[in-house]
């Protein structure tokens, strides 16, 4: 059974990357993952008509159902470190990605981490992206058939 991926950016705050992003989303469909949060990549992700707390509560079943966290993080964002948290709390394997370039923008409590379920993936371009990111997918997929 494939991977359910929750897969993390920022929305409301700095969208610079959001054709990257868009990228790993498709990748990893195209990969046979299963993605949570596709609407996270849409040109207007902001769901009308649901309140803070229906999103909140929508949010944290999708992370509950996950197998795997994916956040990408050269960009900051209070909900995608939240939602990092979180996932570390529930158990959930957290892979983060981050231009190098922006390595220095992305918060020192993040880079930190030291859970064994945790990886911070470091690129240069999209080439170098997908395949340590298959890579880590696939130690993932072993440790969740254990």
């Amino acid at each position: 059974m494939p991977l359910k991926i929750y897969f993390s950016a920022p929305i409301k705050g700095d969208r610079s990357n959001l054709e990257t992003n868009k990228f790993i989303v498709d990748f990893l469909k195209k990969a046979g993952y299963t993605i949570l949060t596709e609407h996270v990549v849409s040109e207007n992700p902001i769901e009308e008509g649901l309140s803070p707390k229906q999103i909140y509560l929508r949010d944290m079943k999708w992370l509950k159902e996950s197998n795997v966290l994916i956040a990408e993080v050269s960009y900051p964002s209070l909900g995608v470190g939240f939602e990092i948290a979180k996932a570390l709390f529930l158990g959930k394997s957290v892979i983060c990605l981050l231009k190098k370039e922006l390595k220095e923008r992305c918060s020192l409590l993040i880079r930190g981490i030291q859970d064994p379920k945790f990886k911070i993936i470091e690129y240069a371009d999209l080439s170098e992206l997908k395949e340590k990111l298959l890579r880590t997918l696939s130690i993932v997929e072993t440790r969740n058939r254990s």
